[in-house]
């Protein structure tokens, strides 16, 4: 699994994560783990898939066992004719399953909510000028870290 961003620094970082089956005690367990954040220099479709491929390279995966791409719907990573999910099933063909990923899912249906369901977008507008008003202040910032320490 996939995404791409800015960092503060405006920088693309791609963040890599990875799901995978194992075994234990006669039960299997499927679980995701985040391997890397990977500065991107461009953001197409030839260096996304070139970079994924590399840095699992370099961390040590074997490849040949990848079944499945997971990213957000954007046409870059998913595009049929020329999106990172198809470069990579052209490297690798067995890495042909695609799952849109949960979180971008999750994120759609609040953004949704947020715009349809005048409740849901009011607590969002309230709850950002909150995070604004704590993180525009050291002190306030301050007494959150130590709230949250108790």
């Amino acid at each position: 699994m996939a995404d791409e961003c800015a960092d503060c620094s405006n920088q693309a970082q791609l963040s890599i994560c990875i799901r995978y089956c194992y075994t234990e005690n006669d039960a299997w367990y499927v679980t995701e783990d985040f391997c890397g954040f990977v500065e991107l220099v461009k953001t197409n479709t030839e260096t996304i898939s070139t970079c994924i491929l590399n840095k699992l390279r370099e961390w040590g995966f074997d490849l040949t066992r990848l079944r499945g791409q997971g990213y957000d719907g954007c046409f870059t990573m998913t595009g049929e004719v020329s999106g990172v999910k198809t470069g990579i099933i052209q490297e690798l063909p067995n890495a042909k399953y695609f799952v849109h990923c949960r979180s971008h899912c999750l994120n759609l249906v609040v953004v949704n909510s947020c715009q349809s369901v005048a409740v849901v977008r009011n607590f969002m507008a309230i709850l950002g000028k909150i995070t604004w008003y704590i993180s525009a202040s050291s002190k306030r910032k301050n007494i959150m870290k130590i709230c949250n320490e108790r």
